[in-house]
Protein backbone atom coordinates (compact mmCIF):
# COMPACT_ATOMS: atom_id res chain seq x y z
CA UNK A 1 0.00 0.00 0.00
CA UNK A 2 1.29 3.54 -0.81
CA UNK A 3 2.60 5.67 1.72
CA UNK A 4 0.24 9.08 2.64
CA UNK A 5 2.14 11.30 0.21
CA UNK A 6 2.03 9.07 -2.73
CA UNK A 7 -1.76 8.56 -1.93
CA UNK A 8 -2.30 12.48 -1.69
CA UNK A 9 -0.23 13.13 -4.76
CA UNK A 10 -1.90 10.56 -7.26
CA UNK A 11 -5.46 11.94 -5.37
CA UNK A 12 -4.49 15.15 -6.44
CA UNK A 13 -3.42 14.66 -10.26
CA UNK A 14 -6.27 12.70 -10.71
CA UNK A 15 -8.91 14.96 -9.38
CA UNK A 16 -7.52 18.42 -8.82
CA UNK A 17 -8.94 19.86 -12.54
CA UNK A 18 -12.47 18.66 -11.66
CA UNK A 19 -12.49 20.01 -8.46
CA UNK A 20 -11.43 23.42 -10.09
CA UNK A 21 -13.91 23.05 -12.95
CA UNK A 22 -16.78 22.75 -10.32
CA UNK A 23 -15.49 25.61 -8.32
CA UNK A 24 -15.17 27.86 -11.32
CA UNK A 25 -18.49 26.74 -12.56
CA UNK A 26 -19.66 27.90 -8.93
CA UNK A 27 -18.09 30.97 -8.16
CA UNK A 28 -15.52 31.82 -11.22
CA UNK A 29 -11.94 31.31 -11.95
CA UNK A 30 -11.40 34.06 -9.29
CA UNK A 31 -11.82 32.12 -6.24
CA UNK A 32 -11.35 28.59 -7.75
CA UNK A 33 -7.72 28.36 -7.30
CA UNK A 34 -7.93 29.32 -3.39
CA UNK A 35 -11.21 26.77 -3.00
CA UNK A 36 -8.91 24.40 -4.74
CA UNK A 37 -6.57 24.65 -2.22
CA UNK A 38 -8.48 24.93 0.76
CA UNK A 39 -10.30 21.45 -0.64
CA UNK A 40 -7.12 19.77 -0.50
CA UNK A 41 -5.62 20.63 2.71
CA UNK A 42 -9.07 19.38 4.01
CA UNK A 43 -8.14 15.93 1.92
CA UNK A 44 -4.81 16.03 3.45
CA UNK A 45 -5.74 15.73 7.19
CA UNK A 46 -8.30 13.45 6.19
CA UNK A 47 -6.75 11.15 4.09
CA UNK A 48 -8.05 7.89 5.78
CA UNK A 49 -11.21 8.93 6.30
CA UNK A 50 -11.92 9.51 2.29
CA UNK A 51 -14.22 6.50 0.71
CA UNK A 52 -12.25 4.54 -1.69
CA UNK A 53 -15.08 4.24 -4.27
CA UNK A 54 -16.58 7.85 -4.28
CA UNK A 55 -13.28 10.00 -3.87
CA UNK A 56 -14.88 12.76 -6.43
CA UNK A 57 -18.24 13.57 -4.47
CA UNK A 58 -16.37 13.61 -1.47
CA UNK A 59 -13.79 16.70 -2.54
CA UNK A 60 -16.55 18.24 -4.70
CA UNK A 61 -18.70 18.31 -1.83
CA UNK A 62 -15.70 19.85 1.05
CA UNK A 63 -15.49 22.20 -1.75
CA UNK A 64 -18.69 23.26 -1.75
CA UNK A 65 -19.15 23.33 2.03
CA UNK A 66 -15.96 25.84 2.00
CA UNK A 67 -17.41 28.09 -0.83
CA UNK A 68 -20.78 28.30 1.56
CA UNK A 69 -19.17 29.34 4.13
CA UNK A 70 -15.82 31.19 3.69
CA UNK A 71 -17.55 33.49 0.86
CA UNK A 72 -20.97 35.07 1.15
CA UNK A 73 -23.50 34.45 -1.91
CA UNK A 74 -22.90 37.91 -2.81
CA UNK A 75 -19.43 37.82 -3.36
CA UNK A 76 -19.78 34.12 -5.40
CA UNK A 77 -22.60 35.42 -7.55
CA UNK A 78 -20.74 38.38 -8.42
CA UNK A 79 -17.57 36.59 -9.55
CA UNK A 80 -20.02 34.29 -11.74
CA UNK A 81 -21.32 37.24 -13.16
CA UNK A 82 -18.15 38.32 -14.39
CA UNK A 83 -17.20 34.61 -15.63
CA UNK A 84 -20.37 34.09 -17.55
CA UNK A 85 -20.13 37.47 -19.37
CA UNK A 86 -16.44 36.35 -20.29
CA UNK A 87 -17.49 33.13 -21.92
CA UNK A 88 -20.28 34.97 -23.50
CA UNK A 89 -18.07 36.96 -25.22
CA UNK A 90 -15.74 33.81 -26.12
CA UNK A 91 -18.70 32.04 -27.54
CA UNK A 92 -20.33 35.14 -29.41
CA UNK A 93 -16.56 35.68 -31.03
CA UNK A 94 -16.61 31.70 -31.97
CA UNK A 95 -16.90 30.81 -35.59
CA UNK A 96 -18.23 27.10 -34.97
CA UNK A 97 -20.95 25.62 -34.83
CA UNK A 98 -23.78 26.13 -32.46
CA UNK A 99 -22.22 29.61 -31.59
CA UNK A 100 -25.44 31.17 -31.15
CA UNK A 101 -26.93 28.32 -28.97
CA UNK A 102 -24.45 28.40 -26.73
CA UNK A 103 -24.75 32.46 -26.32
CA UNK A 104 -28.52 32.22 -25.55
CA UNK A 105 -27.96 29.36 -23.23
CA UNK A 106 -25.46 31.12 -21.14
CA UNK A 107 -27.52 34.42 -20.94
CA UNK A 108 -30.15 32.03 -19.47
CA UNK A 109 -28.11 30.02 -17.39
CA UNK A 110 -26.96 33.99 -15.82
CA UNK A 111 -30.59 34.51 -14.73
CA UNK A 112 -31.20 31.11 -12.64
CA UNK A 113 -30.82 30.93 -9.35
CA UNK A 114 -27.13 29.50 -7.83
CA UNK A 115 -28.82 26.03 -6.85
CA UNK A 116 -30.62 25.92 -10.15
CA UNK A 117 -26.95 26.20 -11.68
CA UNK A 118 -25.39 23.58 -9.43
CA UNK A 119 -28.00 21.05 -10.27
CA UNK A 120 -27.80 21.77 -14.07
CA UNK A 121 -24.11 21.54 -14.17
CA UNK A 122 -23.28 18.72 -12.12
CA UNK A 123 -24.64 16.34 -15.01
CA UNK A 124 -24.06 18.17 -18.11
CA UNK A 125 -20.22 19.52 -17.37
CA UNK A 126 -18.94 17.58 -14.53
CA UNK A 127 -19.99 14.56 -15.76
CA UNK A 128 -21.07 13.04 -12.73
CA UNK A 129 -24.14 10.13 -12.16
CA UNK A 130 -27.37 11.45 -10.38
CA UNK A 131 -25.85 9.24 -7.27
CA UNK A 132 -22.61 11.04 -7.12
CA UNK A 133 -24.79 14.15 -7.51
CA UNK A 134 -27.07 13.63 -5.47
CA UNK A 135 -24.26 12.64 -2.48
CA UNK A 136 -22.43 15.99 -3.25
CA UNK A 137 -26.04 17.90 -2.67
CA UNK A 138 -26.11 15.85 0.36
CA UNK A 139 -30.08 14.35 -0.62
CA UNK A 140 -30.89 11.29 -1.90
CA UNK A 141 -31.41 10.91 -5.36
CA UNK A 142 -35.12 10.83 -5.70
CA UNK A 143 -34.91 14.22 -4.22
CA UNK A 144 -32.53 15.20 -6.62
CA UNK A 145 -34.43 14.11 -9.98
CA UNK A 146 -37.41 16.73 -8.46
CA UNK A 147 -34.61 19.52 -8.31
CA UNK A 148 -33.15 18.66 -11.65
CA UNK A 149 -36.76 18.65 -13.65
CA UNK A 150 -37.98 21.45 -12.36
CA UNK A 151 -34.13 23.78 -12.56
CA UNK A 152 -34.62 22.30 -16.30
CA UNK A 153 -37.94 23.80 -17.07
CA UNK A 154 -36.67 27.13 -15.63
CA UNK A 155 -33.58 26.49 -17.98
CA UNK A 156 -35.96 26.16 -20.91
CA UNK A 157 -38.36 28.99 -19.76
CA UNK A 158 -35.19 31.01 -19.98
CA UNK A 159 -33.94 29.94 -23.24
CA UNK A 160 -37.04 30.81 -24.74
CA UNK A 161 -37.73 34.12 -23.18
CA UNK A 162 -34.21 35.26 -24.73
CA UNK A 163 -35.66 33.58 -28.40
CA UNK A 164 -35.93 30.72 -30.02
CA UNK A 165 -32.92 28.19 -30.88
CA UNK A 166 -32.53 27.85 -34.47
CA UNK A 167 -32.75 24.11 -35.20
CA UNK A 168 -30.87 21.79 -36.52
CA UNK A 169 -31.05 21.77 -40.18
CA UNK A 170 -33.78 18.86 -41.35
CA UNK A 171 -32.82 16.92 -44.36
CA UNK A 172 -34.81 17.23 -47.40
CA UNK A 173 -35.22 13.48 -48.41
CA UNK A 174 -38.84 11.90 -47.43
CA UNK A 175 -36.93 8.69 -46.44
CA UNK A 176 -34.72 9.70 -43.91
CA UNK A 177 -33.44 7.20 -41.43
CA UNK A 178 -33.75 6.99 -37.00
CA UNK A 179 -31.02 8.36 -37.24
CA UNK A 180 -31.44 11.32 -39.48
CA UNK A 181 -34.44 12.12 -37.53
CA UNK A 182 -33.02 12.29 -34.13
CA UNK A 183 -30.02 14.41 -35.82
CA UNK A 184 -32.96 16.44 -36.87
CA UNK A 185 -34.76 17.15 -33.92
CA UNK A 186 -34.93 20.09 -31.72
CA UNK A 187 -32.54 20.38 -28.94
CA UNK A 188 -33.73 19.97 -25.53
CA UNK A 189 -32.27 22.69 -22.80
CA UNK A 190 -29.59 20.06 -21.59
CA UNK A 191 -28.01 19.24 -24.68
CA UNK A 192 -27.79 23.28 -25.36
CA UNK A 193 -26.17 23.30 -21.60
CA UNK A 194 -24.05 20.39 -22.83
CA UNK A 195 -22.65 22.58 -25.80
CA UNK A 196 -21.78 25.71 -23.72
CA UNK A 197 -19.76 23.91 -21.60
CA UNK A 198 -16.46 26.39 -21.42
CA UNK A 199 -13.67 25.00 -22.26
CA UNK A 200 -11.73 26.53 -19.21
CA UNK A 201 -13.31 24.94 -16.77
CA UNK A 202 -10.80 22.04 -18.04
CA UNK A 203 -7.60 24.15 -17.06
CA UNK A 204 -7.64 22.81 -13.64
CA UNK A 205 -5.08 24.87 -10.85
CA UNK A 206 -1.88 26.24 -11.28
CA UNK A 207 -0.50 24.59 -8.05
CA UNK A 208 1.35 21.18 -8.60
CA UNK A 209 1.53 18.42 -6.92
CA UNK A 210 4.91 18.61 -5.16
CA UNK A 211 3.84 22.53 -4.18
CA UNK A 212 0.46 21.34 -2.91
CA UNK A 213 2.32 18.27 -0.45
CA UNK A 214 4.85 20.83 0.44
CA UNK A 215 1.34 23.13 1.62
CA UNK A 216 0.06 20.55 3.24
CA UNK A 217 2.99 18.74 5.07
CA UNK A 218 4.44 22.80 6.18
CA UNK A 219 0.85 23.09 8.01
CA UNK A 220 1.26 21.59 10.95
CA UNK A 221 5.31 20.67 11.54
CA UNK A 222 5.78 17.86 13.70
CA UNK A 223 2.93 15.63 12.99
CA UNK A 224 3.44 12.42 11.64
CA UNK A 225 3.25 12.62 7.82
CA UNK A 226 -0.53 10.41 7.14
CA UNK A 227 -3.05 13.63 7.27
CA UNK A 228 -2.67 15.46 10.44
CA UNK A 229 -5.59 17.05 12.15
CA UNK A 230 -4.95 20.31 13.05
CA UNK A 231 -4.39 21.26 16.77
CA UNK A 232 -8.09 22.51 18.37
CA UNK A 233 -7.37 26.25 18.96
CA UNK A 234 -8.39 27.54 22.58
CA UNK A 235 -11.40 29.24 21.99
CA UNK A 236 -10.53 33.07 23.34
CA UNK A 237 -12.35 34.27 26.32
CA UNK A 238 -15.24 36.50 26.77
CA UNK A 239 -14.64 40.09 26.72
CA UNK A 240 -15.76 41.59 30.10
CA UNK A 241 -18.53 43.71 28.64
CA UNK A 242 -20.17 39.94 27.13
CA UNK A 243 -19.43 38.71 30.90
CA UNK A 244 -21.62 41.87 32.09
CA UNK A 245 -24.09 41.12 29.89
CA UNK A 246 -24.67 37.75 30.77
CA UNK A 247 -24.54 38.31 34.55
CA UNK A 248 -27.78 41.05 34.02
CA UNK A 249 -29.48 38.64 31.95
CA UNK A 250 -28.94 35.87 35.10
CA UNK A 251 -29.71 38.82 37.67
CA UNK A 252 -32.48 40.71 36.36
CA UNK A 253 -35.06 38.22 36.68
CA UNK A 254 -34.29 37.61 39.93
CA UNK A 255 -34.29 40.78 40.93
CA UNK A 256 -37.53 41.77 39.82
CA UNK A 257 -39.23 38.60 41.17
CA UNK A 258 -37.70 40.06 44.59
CA UNK A 259 -38.97 43.37 44.01
CA UNK A 260 -42.33 42.29 42.97
CA UNK A 261 -42.56 39.79 46.37
CA UNK A 262 -41.46 42.58 48.58
CA UNK A 263 -43.97 45.06 47.17
CA UNK A 264 -46.63 42.53 47.12
CA UNK A 265 -46.02 41.81 51.16
CA UNK A 266 -46.36 45.68 52.26
CA UNK A 267 -49.21 46.34 50.59
CA UNK A 268 -50.91 43.13 51.65
CA UNK A 269 -49.53 43.79 55.38
CA UNK A 270 -51.34 47.10 55.13
CA UNK A 271 -54.53 46.40 53.38
CA UNK A 272 -54.92 43.25 55.74
CA UNK A 273 -53.35 43.97 59.41
CA UNK A 274 -53.46 41.07 61.53
CA UNK A 275 -56.27 40.78 64.09
CA UNK A 276 -55.43 41.47 67.33
CA UNK A 277 -55.90 39.69 70.43
CA UNK A 278 -54.86 41.95 73.39
CA UNK A 279 -56.45 41.83 76.35
CA UNK A 280 -57.09 44.50 79.03
CA UNK A 281 -58.71 43.64 82.16
CA UNK A 282 -61.06 41.07 83.23
CA UNK A 283 -64.20 42.75 81.65
CA UNK A 284 -62.48 44.74 78.35
CA UNK A 285 -61.42 42.93 74.80
CA UNK A 286 -60.05 43.49 72.07
CA UNK A 287 -62.54 43.80 68.33
CA UNK A 288 -60.99 40.95 65.73
CA UNK A 289 -60.30 43.15 62.90
CA UNK A 290 -59.73 46.99 62.95
CA UNK A 291 -59.24 49.01 59.50
CA UNK A 292 -57.23 51.97 58.92
CA UNK A 293 -54.00 53.06 61.11
CA UNK A 294 -53.20 50.31 63.74
CA UNK A 295 -55.38 52.28 66.60
CA UNK A 296 -55.39 51.58 70.49
CA UNK A 297 -58.32 48.38 70.85
CA UNK A 298 -62.22 49.69 71.59
CA UNK A 299 -63.22 49.09 75.41
CA UNK A 300 -65.64 46.89 75.94
CA UNK A 301 -69.02 48.39 77.83
CA UNK A 302 -69.51 47.32 81.13
CA UNK A 303 -71.96 44.15 81.48
CA UNK A 304 -74.55 45.65 83.26
CA UNK A 305 -74.87 49.47 81.83
CA UNK A 306 -77.12 50.26 79.16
Amino acid sequence: MPNPPERFTALYNTYQARVYGYVASRAGHHLAEEVVSETFLVAWRRLDSIPGHAQLPWLLRVARNILRDNFRQAARRGSLEAELRTWMEEAATDVGEHATERVAVLRALAGLSEADTEILTLTTWHGLSTTEAAEVLGCTKAAFFVRLHRARRRLQSAIDATGPAPSRPVPKACDRSRKETAMSRKPDAMDLLAMARPASLDRGSRISADDMLFMATAEAPGEPSRGPSRPRRTPPAAPASRTRARLWVLWAPLSTAAIVALVFALVTDLAWPPPCSVRRGPTRSCSTWQTGSRSSPRRAAPTGAR
